[in-house]
């Protein structure tokens, strides 16, 4: 038996009479709801998938509305921005995807600037707010020339199309509005390049005023954060932004000061010991300021050093004046079997990363030793 499209010819029908040809035969007649998990449509069926066997008999079939309103709405906007990507920038549209929460279209471009998007947007909603007809019929495939066609179908001799009055006009099996007034609003979200094209995201009616929504209380909170009305915000952030700037800068200085002082006081106290060899472990202390650290130190004096820092993964640098003579890279495969970490670099500097603490604790002075043998060796 061939499946009758009830949602062709009767789109806002919410309860439907059906049979259940195959199944166990009934012994009681009671009433049950049981959801429908998945639908499977073949060429002359539309099967429901159900969690579980029914009876065989008459049954009443409810459409979840608000889903498939939601989704009328979302499919008639991504037929109105097709046409309006055509119309105003000449893009035109590959694919399109029609999510849960987003949906998104494909455009054949390799970019799209922020005033055509703009443009887009006001040409959609001006469509939808102009309330214009959703015409849905069948045509034979030989009156297809007939009709400005954005797409022509590939397959079937009765083709239905879904016509939004005096704008667009393409082949399409999908539920829709019957009024673009329906759709409510569409808005762009974002684009990103996808295998050399544009993708762009978009929701549509209910989807559109729940964005508006959840962005509008970002915005109203940030706005009594900063006590600073809603459209003064962006300039507050951009002072802001280059009040940080200053302040790294400052902190920046600051803290090289720090490590200039810090490196003469540590090559003094190696000298003092008659060593070449400066080695400490540090807690709690940020990576870049002990790599700067290490940096001069070897600029300044011809030492071998060897910092680890402890924090919840730890690291370990090794590092040498240029003038030394020594290529650390030569050491890192005993060192990198002692830590069991990965790391490398360069020949006067090498860093290992993502040690456990307590494992670099352990092994710091077996690298000390490892390392003051070398030096040996070549002196």
């Amino acid at each position: 038996m061939r499946t009758k499209k009830l949602f062709w010819e009767q789109p806002d029908t919410i309860e439907f009479p059906a049979k259940v040809l195959s199944a166990t035969p009934s012994a009681d007649n009671f009433a049950i709801t049981i959801p429908v998990i998945d639908v499977i449509e073949t060429e002359n069926e539309i099967l429901h998938i159900l969690p579980e066997q029914i009876s065989a008999g008459s049954i009443t079939g409810k459409i979840d509305w608000e889903r498939r309103f939601d989704f009328m709405q979302q499919h008639t906007a991504f037929h109105i921005l097709a046409q309006s990507f055509l119309r105003v920038a000449g893009k035109k549209t590959l694919s399109s995807h029609l999510g849960e929460v987003t949906s998104t279209i494909d455009l054949e471009a390799s970019q799209i600037s922020d005033d055509e998007i703009g443009q887009v947007e006001a040409l959609a909603n001006r469509i939808c707010f102009e309330n214009r007809k959703v015409n849905q019929f069948f045509v034979n495939k030989n009156e297809l020339d007939n009709y400005p066609l954005r797409v022509m179908p590939t397959k079937g001799e009765r083709i239905r199309l879904v016509e939004i009055e005096n704008f667009d006009i393409d082949p399409c099996g999908g539920t829709h509005v019957n009024f673009t007034a329906q759709v409510g609003i569409i808005k762009i979200l974002s684009q990103e390049k996808i295998r050399g094209n544009i993708r762009l995201t978009f929701v549509a009616g209910k989807r559109a005023l729940a964005d508006y929504q959840r962005k509008w209380q970002i915005l109203k909170k940030l706005s009594t954060q900063w006590t600073e009305a809603e459209d003064k915000l962006v300039d507050r952030f951009d002072k802001l932004q280059s009040e940080q700037k200053e302040l790294l800068k400052i902190k920046k200085k600051y803290i090289d000061s720090l490590i200039s002082r810090e490196a003469d006081e540590l090559i003094a106290h190696t000298r003092q010991e008659n060593s070449r060899l400066l080695t400490r472990l540090f807690e709690d202390r940020e990576v870049r300021e002990i790599r700067d650290l290490a940096k001069t130190v070897t600029n300044r004096d011809d030492l071998l050093v060897i910092f680890g820092i402890k924090n919840i993964r730890s690291n370990l640098i090794i590092a040498c004046s240029e003038k030394s003579g020594f290529d650390l890279r030569k050491l890192a495969p005993a060192v990198r079997e002692n830590i069991n970490a990965n790391g490398g670099g360069r020949p006067n500097f090498i860093e290992f990363g993502g040690i456990p603490p307590e494992k670099l604790e352990k092994s710091f002075p077996q690298i000390i030793e490892l390392l003051s043998h070398r030096i040996k060796k070549n002196q």
